[in-house]
């Protein structure tokens, strides 16, 4: 699995569970897959086609999307994933 132990140093500031992901407001994404009746793994795959390599994007989701962050990985990119209630994850997507 591509992310860290939150309790663990943060040995790789590119990939990790964590409290507050770092994000550069001025040049990240949002894309809220929580509402959406198809499966949103079609929209974010998208999404990352579209993201400049000086971009974040930011996905929020109703549940951690670990499933995900194998296909992050193969396609270069670093996230940072933030729990910020019961249903709502935010995971931070740049290239690594």
């Amino acid at each position: 699995m591509a992310h860290a132990d939150p309790d663990a140093a943060d040995d790789d500031a590119g990939t990790g569970t964590d409290t507050e992901p770092t994000i550069d407001a001025d040049s990240a994404r949002v894309l809220d897959v929580r509402e959406s009746d198809s499966p949103p793994f079609e929209r974010i795959t998208s999404a990352l086609g579209e993201l400049d390599p000086d971009e974040t994007l930011v996905i929020v989701n109703s549940f951690e999307p670990e499933p995900l962050y194998a296909e992050l990985d193969r396609r270069g990119f670093a996230h940072r994933a933030t729990q910020l209630g019961p249903d709502e994850w935010r995971v931070a997507v740049e290239y690594e």
